[in-house]
């Protein structure tokens, strides 16, 4: 599925996509992806199997304590830090 999602996608561009099961952010690293993991305090995991994944491939973790605004400027702050980290290697 996710060759099908990037095989026509300008390369040269930034993408989003949500919902990464099982092994499928190894594809995404290998394309220069970062992978990102949300977590909720008080949510328990989810029963069904077609929700794992290879939880050893998240780049960066974030918790959700609940609020929309507060989520995006933590995904945003991840985002800056990868940057940062990237220019560092550069």
């Amino acid at each position: 599925m996710p060759f099908m999602s990037t095989r026509k996608l300008d390369p040269s561009r930034s993408y989003s996509f949500g919902s990464v099961r099982k092994n499928q952010g190894l594809f995404y690293q290998s394309l220069g992806g970062v992978v990102i993991g949300i977590t909720r305090p008080g949510a328990e995991p989810s029963p069904f199997i077609f929700d794992k994944f290879d939880e050893s491939v998240v780049d960066f973790w974030i918790e959700n304590d609940g609020a929309v605004s507060d989520l995006e400027e933590k995904v945003i702050a991840v985002l800056q830090r990868y940057t940062d980290q990237e220019r560092e290697v550069a």
